[in-house]
Order: structure tokens, then sequence, then C-alpha cells
């Protein structure tokens, strides 16, 4: 028996028509729609949103070529967005060319260090007590001169016979620095005693009677910016009378006594390179060298300058 088969219409035939082809233009159109859609290499090709552009290079000199192995030199870079600034000029490669020095990188900021501690200096010009005066030795070995005068044989251990007035002159050499090595306490009662100052002078007497010439140590002792006090030991040649049968003159009993003075003074001056003082002094010899043992004292003032 054969099948009937239904029978359309020519508009029914007409629609069906028309939808399988739509339905064959979506099916054959799709996959290259999902392509172009999906495609993960475009994607990936695409530059990162916060990447820097890549500079074009820096072109070499006329007739030179980069050294083996030496990258091309870049330009500063820039950053895409304005709110980030540009790379600063010395995270940025330089030029380098043959024959050329090796470029300074230009306003890097200053390495931080740390702190060191302070070392304390040792000042052998100053004098006890003197932390920021430096003085500069005449030649490089005479620390100060003065001048002054003197009332002869005057004291508490001077006599009735010979007088006059006495005209001095002295000079203090820079202090001596041999044992520095054992001032353990720089500042202390060692370091003071430890660095006298050597000095020579003369009294010359305006009587003609006994004229000295001295030399030893002198210690110079700050008690502050401006006052100082100084005492001085050493050994003493002079021109006066060792017995004397008259009694006119002092009779010193040798040629070499010792001597030893004390005197307190003020610096003054800008530099405080000026001073004043007054000063005894005493000669003798202890009675161990004669048993004439008269000696001889004076008191005087004097002016100084130290260098």
């Amino acid at each position: 028996m054969r099948p009937v088969l239904p029978k359309f219409s020519l508009f029914d035939r007409i629609c069906r028509s028309v939808g399988a082809a739509s339905i064959l233009a979506l099916f054959s159109a799709a996959p290259a729609a999902a392509q172009q859609l999906y495609d993960f290499s475009r994607l990936l090709a695409e530059p990162h949103p916060f990447t820097v552009a890549a500079p074009a290079p820096v072109p070499l000199p006329a007739g030179t070529a980069p050294l083996p192995g030496q990258a091309v030199p870049m330009p500063a870079q820039r950053a895409i967005y304005p709110s980030y600034p540009a790379y600063p000029s010395y995270l940025v490669a330089q030029p380098v060319y043959p024959n050329t020095p090796y470029p300074v990188a230009q306003n890097a900021p200053a390495r931080r260090t740390a702190p060191q501690p302070a070392v304390a200096m040792q000042e052998p010009e100053r004098m006890l007590g003197e932390k920021t005066r430096h003085y500069d030795p005449l030649w490089g070995w005479i620390s100060e001169i003065r001048i002054g005068a003197s009332a002869h044989n005057y004291g508490p251990f001077a006599g009735q016979v010979e007088g006059g007035v006495d005209a001095d002159f002295e000079i203090l050499l820079d202090e001596i620095t041999w044992f520095d090595h054992y001032i353990k306490t720089p500042g202390k009662f060692w370091e003071w005693f430890l660095r006298p100052r050597p000095h020579f002078g003369l009294h010359y007497n305006s009587a003609g009677l006994t004229h000295q010439f001295w030399g030893g140590f002198a210690w110079t002792y700050l008690f502050n910016k401006r006052w100082f006090g100084e005492i001085t030991f050493g050994l003493d040649v002079h021109t006066g009378k060792l017995t004397d049968p008259t009694e006119n003159r002092r009779e010193l009993g040798s040629r070499i006594l010792f001597r030893e003075s004390l005197a307190i003074g003020y610096m003054f001056g800008s530099g405080r390179n000026h001073n004043i003082s007054i000063y005894i002094d005493h000669i003798s010899h202890g009675g161990l060298f004669a048993s004439e043992n008269e000696g001889m004292d004076n008191i005087g003032a004097r002016y100084g300058y130290r260098f």
C-alpha cells in the first residue's frame, strides 16, 4: 500500500524553504563568529595596560659601534599614564662609546651612611685647658717671647746689698711631646706636667752688678680662657760674687745655681696671643755646692706675645 504524502500549498512551501535557508546560513556563520570572538592569540598580543612604551634607540655617533656585549643605550622612558612620573635619569643606562670615560650618574641622591663617632684629637700646641685655640710657633719652635723689668735683689730672701733694675728678656719654645705615649687622660694633671715648654732668658742689671742667664722648663696652667698661672725650674749662670769680704755684694757661693719662679698672668686680644704677668724668681744652690748661699730674688712684670 503506497503512503499518502501530505499536500502543501505554495505559501507553505515558500515559508519552509526560507526557514531552511536561514537555519543553514546560521549554522554556517557560527564557527567563523566563534573563532573571531574567542581568538586568544589576538588577546595575548595586546600590550599590558601598565607596561611602558618601548622607546626608540638612541643613534650612535657617526663612525662608532657598540662595544662587544654592550647594549644599545636607550633614552629616559616616561610612563603611559600622566600620574606616573618619569624614570629618574640616574636609573637609565647612559651611552658609552669607545675612547670615552665612563659616565657618572647625574643628580643621583646622596648615599646615606651611618654617623661616625667623634674622634678626640690631640692638640700639641695648646696649654692645658685650651680646647679651641691653635698656635703656630715661630719658625716651628719658638712658642712665645716676653720682655719686662724687675726689681733687682728684692723679695723675701733678699738682703740690703745690691740693687737697681733688671731688664728681662725670655724665649719659650714649643711644648715637648716626648711623653705623650704615657698620657692616658688628656686634659688632666699628667698632660700638664709631662708637656712643659723649654725656656731661656736673662736679667741685665742696670747698675752693672749681677747679670743672670738661665734655662729650664716652664709649666703653664690655664685657669680659664684668660687667666693662667706658671711655675718654672732650671739652672742659672750669673756674673755676681761667689764670696765678698766687703759684704757689699751678695755671696752666691757657686757660678751655677738653681732657679725657680712663680707667675700669674692675663691673656687678652681677639686671639689671646697677648699677655701680661707679674712674677717672682729666686736663685740659690741650697747649700749643695758651697758654704756661702745667700741667694737672690727678683720681682717684676712683663709682657708676652704667643705666636
